[in-house]
Protein backbone atom coordinates (compact mmCIF):
# COMPACT_ATOMS: atom_id res chain seq x y z
CA UNK A 1 0.00 0.00 0.00
CA UNK A 2 3.01 2.35 0.16
CA UNK A 3 2.54 3.09 -3.57
CA UNK A 4 -1.24 3.39 -3.37
CA UNK A 5 -2.35 6.92 -4.44
CA UNK A 6 -3.14 8.90 -1.26
CA UNK A 7 -3.77 12.38 -2.65
CA UNK A 8 -7.52 13.07 -2.39
CA UNK A 9 -8.26 9.66 -0.80
CA UNK A 10 -11.33 10.17 1.41
CA UNK A 11 -12.69 6.64 1.87
CA UNK A 12 -10.69 3.42 2.18
CA UNK A 13 -11.94 0.04 3.29
CA UNK A 14 -9.06 -2.38 2.73
CA UNK A 15 -10.43 -5.49 4.38
CA UNK A 16 -7.07 -7.23 4.11
CA UNK A 17 -5.73 -5.08 6.98
CA UNK A 18 -6.49 -5.75 10.64
CA UNK A 19 -7.35 -2.05 11.05
CA UNK A 20 -10.27 -2.70 8.74
CA UNK A 21 -11.82 -5.73 10.45
CA UNK A 22 -15.10 -5.72 12.38
CA UNK A 23 -15.30 -4.79 16.04
CA UNK A 24 -17.43 -6.60 18.61
CA UNK A 25 -20.59 -5.18 17.04
CA UNK A 26 -19.58 -6.11 13.50
CA UNK A 27 -18.87 -2.46 12.55
CA UNK A 28 -15.91 -1.81 10.24
CA UNK A 29 -14.28 1.64 10.19
CA UNK A 30 -12.47 2.95 7.16
CA UNK A 31 -8.76 3.79 7.16
CA UNK A 32 -8.48 6.79 4.82
CA UNK A 33 -6.02 9.54 5.76
CA UNK A 34 -7.61 11.86 8.30
CA UNK A 35 -6.65 14.97 6.32
CA UNK A 36 -9.64 14.42 4.06
CA UNK A 37 -12.15 14.26 6.90
CA UNK A 38 -14.43 16.63 8.75
CA UNK A 39 -15.80 13.86 10.98
CA UNK A 40 -14.87 10.44 12.36
CA UNK A 41 -13.97 7.61 9.96
CA UNK A 42 -16.92 6.05 8.19
CA UNK A 43 -18.57 3.16 10.01
CA UNK A 44 -19.65 0.27 7.80
CA UNK A 45 -22.57 -1.32 9.67
CA UNK A 46 -23.97 -4.82 8.95
CA UNK A 47 -27.71 -4.96 8.34
CA UNK A 48 -29.78 -8.09 9.02
CA UNK A 49 -26.84 -10.37 9.66
CA UNK A 50 -24.36 -9.37 6.92
CA UNK A 51 -21.05 -11.09 7.60
CA UNK A 52 -17.26 -10.70 7.37
CA UNK A 53 -15.20 -13.51 5.82
CA UNK A 54 -11.59 -14.13 6.85
CA UNK A 55 -10.80 -16.85 4.33
CA UNK A 56 -11.72 -16.39 0.66
CA UNK A 57 -9.82 -18.85 -1.52
CA UNK A 58 -7.44 -19.40 1.37
CA UNK A 59 -6.05 -15.87 1.62
CA UNK A 60 -8.29 -12.87 0.90
CA UNK A 61 -10.70 -11.31 3.39
CA UNK A 62 -13.81 -9.20 2.95
CA UNK A 63 -17.45 -8.63 3.57
CA UNK A 64 -19.64 -11.51 2.42
CA UNK A 65 -23.23 -11.04 1.27
CA UNK A 66 -25.78 -13.75 0.51
CA UNK A 67 -28.39 -11.76 -1.42
CA UNK A 68 -30.54 -10.99 1.61
CA UNK A 69 -28.26 -8.73 3.72
CA UNK A 70 -26.14 -5.63 3.16
CA UNK A 71 -23.88 -3.08 4.86
CA UNK A 72 -24.80 0.60 5.29
CA UNK A 73 -22.77 3.75 5.91
CA UNK A 74 -23.30 7.51 6.20
CA UNK A 75 -22.58 9.20 2.89
CA UNK A 76 -23.41 12.74 4.02
CA UNK A 77 -21.10 15.68 3.21
CA UNK A 78 -19.99 15.78 6.85
CA UNK A 79 -18.30 12.42 6.31
CA UNK A 80 -17.20 12.32 2.69
CA UNK A 81 -15.42 15.30 1.16
CA UNK A 82 -16.54 15.72 -2.44
CA UNK A 83 -15.75 18.58 -4.83
CA UNK A 84 -18.56 20.84 -6.00
CA UNK A 85 -18.29 19.44 -9.53
CA UNK A 86 -18.49 15.83 -8.24
CA UNK A 87 -15.35 14.83 -10.11
CA UNK A 88 -14.39 11.71 -8.15
CA UNK A 89 -12.91 8.22 -8.55
CA UNK A 90 -14.11 4.93 -7.04
CA UNK A 91 -12.23 1.63 -6.99
CA UNK A 92 -13.79 -1.72 -6.01
CA UNK A 93 -12.52 -5.27 -5.62
CA UNK A 94 -15.56 -7.53 -6.01
CA UNK A 95 -16.54 -11.18 -6.39
CA UNK A 96 -19.93 -12.44 -7.54
CA UNK A 97 -21.37 -15.76 -6.40
CA UNK A 98 -24.42 -15.71 -8.67
CA UNK A 99 -26.17 -14.02 -11.56
CA UNK A 100 -28.46 -12.02 -9.28
CA UNK A 101 -32.06 -12.08 -8.25
CA UNK A 102 -35.56 -11.63 -9.57
CA UNK A 103 -37.21 -8.28 -8.93
CA UNK A 104 -39.85 -7.80 -6.24
CA UNK A 105 -42.64 -9.49 -8.18
CA UNK A 106 -40.40 -12.33 -9.30
CA UNK A 107 -41.22 -11.93 -13.00
CA UNK A 108 -38.14 -10.22 -14.45
CA UNK A 109 -34.52 -11.11 -13.67
CA UNK A 110 -32.65 -8.11 -12.32
CA UNK A 111 -29.01 -7.54 -11.58
CA UNK A 112 -27.34 -7.05 -8.23
CA UNK A 113 -26.00 -3.85 -6.76
CA UNK A 114 -22.42 -3.19 -5.73
CA UNK A 115 -21.65 0.05 -3.87
CA UNK A 116 -24.57 2.46 -4.08
CA UNK A 117 -24.85 6.10 -3.01
CA UNK A 118 -28.61 6.34 -2.71
CA UNK A 119 -30.94 9.30 -2.26
CA UNK A 120 -34.57 8.24 -2.35
CA UNK A 121 -35.07 6.08 -5.41
CA UNK A 122 -32.00 7.38 -7.22
CA UNK A 123 -29.05 5.04 -6.96
CA UNK A 124 -25.58 6.33 -7.87
CA UNK A 125 -22.85 3.76 -8.25
CA UNK A 126 -22.27 0.49 -10.05
CA UNK A 127 -23.96 -2.89 -10.43
CA UNK A 128 -23.86 -6.28 -12.13
CA UNK A 129 -26.57 -6.93 -14.72
CA UNK A 130 -27.82 -10.43 -15.52
CA UNK A 131 -30.35 -9.67 -18.22
CA UNK A 132 -30.65 -7.94 -21.58
CA UNK A 133 -33.72 -6.03 -22.70
CA UNK A 134 -33.95 -2.66 -24.41
CA UNK A 135 -31.23 -0.36 -23.03
CA UNK A 136 -30.36 -2.88 -20.32
CA UNK A 137 -27.51 -5.23 -21.18
CA UNK A 138 -25.63 -7.93 -19.34
CA UNK A 139 -22.48 -6.51 -17.84
CA UNK A 140 -21.04 -4.20 -15.23
CA UNK A 141 -23.05 -0.98 -15.12
CA UNK A 142 -21.97 2.35 -13.66
CA UNK A 143 -23.70 5.72 -13.37
CA UNK A 144 -27.20 6.73 -12.25
CA UNK A 145 -29.17 3.54 -11.85
CA UNK A 146 -32.68 4.89 -12.15
CA UNK A 147 -32.04 7.34 -14.98
CA UNK A 148 -30.63 7.01 -18.48
CA UNK A 149 -27.17 8.18 -17.42
CA UNK A 150 -25.17 5.00 -17.17
CA UNK A 151 -22.82 2.76 -19.13
CA UNK A 152 -22.21 -0.97 -19.41
CA UNK A 153 -18.89 -2.83 -19.51
CA UNK A 154 -19.95 -6.01 -21.28
CA UNK A 155 -16.67 -7.99 -21.18
CA UNK A 156 -13.52 -8.36 -19.14
CA UNK A 157 -9.93 -7.81 -20.31
CA UNK A 158 -9.68 -11.41 -21.51
CA UNK A 159 -12.75 -11.03 -23.70
CA UNK A 160 -15.13 -12.97 -21.46
CA UNK A 161 -18.57 -11.40 -21.65
CA UNK A 162 -20.48 -10.59 -18.48
CA UNK A 163 -23.48 -12.75 -19.27
CA UNK A 164 -24.51 -16.29 -18.50
CA UNK A 165 -22.72 -19.14 -20.30
CA UNK A 166 -26.14 -20.25 -21.52
CA UNK A 167 -26.35 -16.89 -23.33
CA UNK A 168 -22.92 -17.28 -24.88
CA UNK A 169 -20.90 -15.68 -22.10
CA UNK A 170 -17.91 -16.93 -20.16
CA UNK A 171 -17.47 -18.00 -16.56
CA UNK A 172 -17.10 -14.70 -14.68
CA UNK A 173 -18.42 -15.90 -11.33
CA UNK A 174 -16.42 -16.88 -8.24
CA UNK A 175 -13.34 -14.84 -9.09
CA UNK A 176 -11.95 -11.43 -8.13
CA UNK A 177 -12.40 -8.37 -10.33
CA UNK A 178 -11.08 -4.85 -9.87
CA UNK A 179 -13.41 -2.17 -11.23
CA UNK A 180 -12.56 1.54 -11.16
CA UNK A 181 -14.82 4.34 -12.34
CA UNK A 182 -14.08 8.05 -12.72
CA UNK A 183 -16.50 10.94 -13.12
CA UNK A 184 -14.77 13.78 -14.97
CA UNK A 185 -16.82 16.69 -16.34
CA UNK A 186 -16.39 15.21 -19.83
CA UNK A 187 -18.23 12.00 -18.89
CA UNK A 188 -17.75 8.97 -16.63
CA UNK A 189 -15.14 6.35 -17.57
CA UNK A 190 -14.74 2.70 -16.59
CA UNK A 191 -11.63 0.57 -15.96
CA UNK A 192 -11.05 -3.15 -15.30
CA UNK A 193 -7.88 -4.43 -13.67
CA UNK A 194 -6.33 -0.99 -13.91
CA UNK A 195 -6.83 -0.65 -17.67
CA UNK A 196 -9.45 1.38 -19.59
CA UNK A 197 -12.48 -0.80 -20.27
CA UNK A 198 -14.53 -0.97 -23.43
CA UNK A 199 -18.06 0.05 -22.55
CA UNK A 200 -21.36 1.13 -24.05
CA UNK A 201 -22.86 4.45 -22.95
CA UNK A 202 -26.64 4.41 -22.72
CA UNK A 203 -26.43 8.21 -22.64
CA UNK A 204 -23.89 10.83 -21.61
CA UNK A 205 -22.82 9.92 -18.08
CA UNK A 206 -21.64 13.38 -17.05
CA UNK A 207 -21.19 14.00 -13.32
CA UNK A 208 -23.16 10.87 -12.51
CA UNK A 209 -22.00 10.70 -8.88
CA UNK A 210 -23.50 13.19 -6.46
CA UNK A 211 -23.43 13.52 -2.69
CA UNK A 212 -26.10 11.49 -0.89
CA UNK A 213 -26.81 10.87 2.76
CA UNK A 214 -27.39 7.12 2.55
CA UNK A 215 -24.95 4.65 1.08
CA UNK A 216 -24.79 0.87 1.00
CA UNK A 217 -22.62 -2.07 0.08
CA UNK A 218 -24.71 -4.61 -1.79
CA UNK A 219 -28.18 -3.03 -1.94
CA UNK A 220 -29.94 -0.74 -4.39
CA UNK A 221 -32.74 -0.45 -6.95
CA UNK A 222 -31.70 -3.56 -8.90
CA UNK A 223 -31.24 -6.18 -6.19
CA UNK A 224 -29.09 -7.33 -3.30
CA UNK A 225 -25.52 -8.50 -3.93
CA UNK A 226 -24.59 -12.16 -3.74
CA UNK A 227 -20.83 -12.34 -3.31
CA UNK A 228 -17.93 -10.55 -1.63
CA UNK A 229 -16.14 -7.21 -1.50
CA UNK A 230 -12.43 -7.15 -0.73
CA UNK A 231 -11.75 -3.44 -0.96
CA UNK A 232 -13.34 -0.06 -1.63
CA UNK A 233 -11.64 3.31 -2.17
CA UNK A 234 -12.95 6.73 -3.11
CA UNK A 235 -10.98 9.83 -4.07
CA UNK A 236 -12.39 13.36 -4.31
CA UNK A 237 -10.65 13.90 -7.64
CA UNK A 238 -10.30 12.13 -10.99
CA UNK A 239 -7.24 9.88 -11.02
CA UNK A 240 -5.13 9.67 -14.15
CA UNK A 241 -4.83 6.42 -16.11
CA UNK A 242 -1.35 5.95 -14.64
CA UNK A 243 -2.63 6.41 -11.07
CA UNK A 244 -5.46 3.93 -11.62
CA UNK A 245 -2.97 1.37 -12.90
CA UNK A 246 -0.76 2.10 -9.86
CA UNK A 247 -3.68 1.57 -7.46
CA UNK A 248 -4.45 -1.76 -9.11
CA UNK A 249 -0.83 -2.91 -9.08
CA UNK A 250 -0.51 -1.95 -5.41
CA UNK A 251 -3.48 -4.12 -4.38
CA UNK A 252 -3.68 -7.06 -6.80
CA UNK A 253 -1.41 -9.26 -4.69
CA UNK A 254 -4.06 -9.38 -1.96
CA UNK A 255 -6.34 -11.21 -4.37
CA UNK A 256 -3.88 -13.66 -5.88
CA UNK A 257 -3.57 -11.85 -9.21
CA UNK A 258 -0.14 -11.48 -10.77
CA UNK A 259 -0.85 -9.91 -14.17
Amino acid sequence: MSKFPKDGLVVLWNFQHGRCWPDGNGIIRDMAPQAGWTADPLALTPVSGADFTYDIEGYAKGISLDGSHYYSFDGSPAHVAAPANWEITEMHWWWSDSWGQDNTNGSTPYGQNGVVWKDGSQGLGWWFMDYSTGAYKEGVGFGKMTSNQWSIVDRDNDGQTFDKPSNGGGDVLNKWYCGTFTNPSTGAKGYLFGEPAIYQSVSDVTNAWQQTTAARFGDGPDGLWQGKFGMFARWNRVLSDAEIKLAYDATKGYFGIQK
